[in-house]
Formats: structure tokens, C-alpha cells, sequence
């Protein structure tokens, strides 16, 4: 889930759900314009949209994760209308951290931002959870070759992995 303000002349935030696949593709399940992002405004779109997922597939819908921006409304939403029959992993946005872990590394040699940059997608790519952590025990363990990356490895630890 990811609102932005961009996509209309009123600046009404215009969120955007969907789901990603095991080939790493985005399928659009809705777009949202609202009036404001309020957390009784997310909970009625995503109430909606599980409404309707239920009258399509005739199946209640299953979320394992969500991934979204550090909003609290947004969180609180997600857990008003999922949360009482889906135990649900938060996620925070790929494209967020990405973002700052750039900003933390552009300093850097460009192999050294390539190989932080390589480590972080394996992660943000594994297939399940016990894939994550076999990944991200390698790419840490490749970060701690890198003198110049020691820093950095404490900082992504710190406000990445906890």
C-alpha cells in the first residue's frame, strides 16, 4: 500500500494496493482517492476492498504481508480490517529504505554502493522468511569484508533489522 499526492490537481491523496507475485511482478487489486489520510478513510478502502475480493473469488482474502510507508494511520487501517483473522507481517516500503540506504552509501566507491545495493534486493526478494534470513546473514557477511561498510553495517542493522 503506498498513498502520494502527485495525480491530481486537488492533491487528494490517491493510494494504490496490490499484490506481488514469486516473479517479482506488481498486480494492481485497486486505486483509492481520498479526501485525507485518515485512518477511518484507509479502513473504509481496504473494508471495501476485501468486500469485494470476497464476492469476486468467493473466498475470504489472506494476507501474510504488508508492505507500506511508517504512517500509523496506514498500519492501524490495515490491522482494522485484516487484522482479526490474518496474522499479518509488516513490511516497511522497499522503495523507502532504498532511499536511504542510497543516501547512507553514494559516498562510497561505486562497486562498494553496487554491492550494498545487490544485498539489499536479495533481501527485499527472498522467497519466505527462512529465505530472508539465510540471505541477509550473506549479504551481511559479504558487508563485513568491507572496511569502508562498518558504519553502515551498524546504522542498517540498527534501523533496518530490529
Amino acid at each position: 500500500m503506498d498513498a502520494t499526492f502527485k495525480l491530481s490537481q486537488a492533491w487528494y491523496p490517491v493510494f494504490v494496493v496490490g499484490v506481488s507475485d514469486s516473479n517479482h511482478t506488481f498486480h494492481l487489486l485497486a486505486i483509492f482517492i481520498s479526501s485525507q489520510q485518515k485512518e477511518e478513510h484507509y479502513t473504509e478502502a481496504l473494508c471495501a476492498l476485501r468486500r469485494v475480493y470476497m464476492q469476486v473469488v468467493n473466498t475470504p482474502m489472506k494476507v501474510l504481508y504488508v508492505m507500506g510507508d511508517a504512517e500509523d494511520a496506514q498500519w492501524n487501517a490495515l490491522q482494522n480490517a485484516f487484522g482479526a483473522d490474518n496474522k499479518f507481517t509488516t513490511l516497511m516500503c522497499y522503495f523507502h529504505v532504498a532511499a536511504k540506504v542510497y543516501e547512507r552509501t553514494r559516498h562510497l566507491p561505486t562497486e562498494t554502493g553496487h554491492l550494498v545495493m545487490r544485498g539489499l534486493q536479495d533481501m527485499h526478494f527472498a522467497r519466505d522468511e527462512a529465505h530472508y534470513l539465510e540471505t541477509k546473514e550473506k549479504v551481511l557477511s559479504k558487508w563485513g569484508k568491507k572496511l569502508e561498510l562498518a558504519t553502515f553495517i551498524k546504522y542498517f542493522s540498527k534501523q533496518w533489522l530490529t
